[in-house]
């Protein structure tokens, strides 16, 4: 793998490319933040061809996972309009079964993901241990993980 560095045309940076050290799968570019903190809007203006955007709140949503709890918290709320993904996020971190939800959406959307690099976004990312969970994922499949959270 090699790195850009600080190679930039417009302000002709040295040293330009070069070896990273390490070996790494994939990349993920974690977005985290409060809502209506800007995160949308950041990976709006990051997106290119080389990136694989993925949203964890749509990622609640979807299903696919059989996961029970889960699946009877979307059908008790299936009245709201639109569903609150951030109270379904802290729902679901509070579950015993956050678990595998973290491992099913690791397992298809980040390992069988065929892009290299993936930008994550969503607010489910700012709860503590789906991160951790998360984190610990990647960690085991060796990849890389570049957090970016908004402080202020």
């Amino acid at each position: 793998m090699t790195d850009i560095s600080t190679s930039c045309k417009k302000f002709n940076m040295w040293p330009g490319s070069r070896i990273l050290n390490g070996q790494y799968e994939k990349t993920v570019i974690l977005v985290v933040g409060s809502s209506c903190a800007g995160k949308s809007t950041l990976c709006e203006k990051l997106l290119n061809d080389n990136l694989c955007f993925v949203c964890t709140d749509s990622i609640c949503i979807r299903g696919g996972h059989q996961i029970k709890k889960i699946l009877d918290y979307l059908d008790e709320h299936k009245e709201d309009n639109p569903i609150n993904i951030g109270l379904m996020g802290i729902a679901i971190s509070k579950m015993e079964e956050y678990k595998p939800f973290v491992d099913f959406f690791f397992e298809k959307y980040i390992l069988e993901n065929d892009f290299e690099n993936i930008l994550l976004e969503g607010h489910l990312m700012s709860l503590d241990n789906i991160r951790e969970r998360f984190l610990a994922r990647c960690k085991e499949n060796k990849i890389r993980v570049w957090v970016m959270e908004r402080k202020a």
